[in-house]
């Protein structure tokens, strides 16, 4: 069985860069990642244009190099889970260890207070994505380690 998704991509113009951002089960979930994502980065857009044609949602959102597509497709299986049980903090340290993280190298995601993990799964639509990166204390990412 298949069903319809809405993959977010961002599109570099000047050097082809294709970045895949998440795939959401409506279009109003993959914009909403894309408006996290730019809170979690703490920038604030010029404008917020929406450019559809056929299956592809072109964003335009102030630098005409640089733009969001959303694709319309359809998905067979599963839409990778948003739900979580926050790991203990015994589990934590052990995954900081597993990962020879120091306590300067930023926060695990479940380290995080809830109102940012929130932000981040909203953002990213993947919980195991959003656990492959350490984080700044506002809940910006940092490094990707996986």
């Amino acid at each position: 069985m298949t069903k319809k998704v809405y993959t977010v991509f961002w599109e570099n113009n000047l050097s082809g860069e294709l970045k895949q951002h998440g795939t959401f089960k409506s279009y109003e979930d993959a914009t909403a990642a894309i408006k996290a994502w730019w809170e979690m980065h703490e920038y604030q857009p010029t404008k917020f244009k929406e450019k559809p044609n056929g299956h592809v949602t072109r964003i335009e959102y102030g630098h005409r190099d640089y733009v969001y597509k959303i694709v319309e497709h359809e998905l067979v299986g599963k839409l990778p889970s948003t739900s979580y049980k926050q790991l203990k903090q015994g589990q934590v340290e052990d995954q900081r260890k597993k990962l020879n993280l120091s306590h300067d190298d930023g926060l695990l995601f479940d380290q995080l207070p809830e109102p940012r993990r929130d932000r981040i799964i909203v953002a990213m639509g993947d919980i195991n994505a959003a656990r492959n990166y350490t984080y700044d204390h506002k809940g910006k990412p940092i490094t990707k380690f996986k």
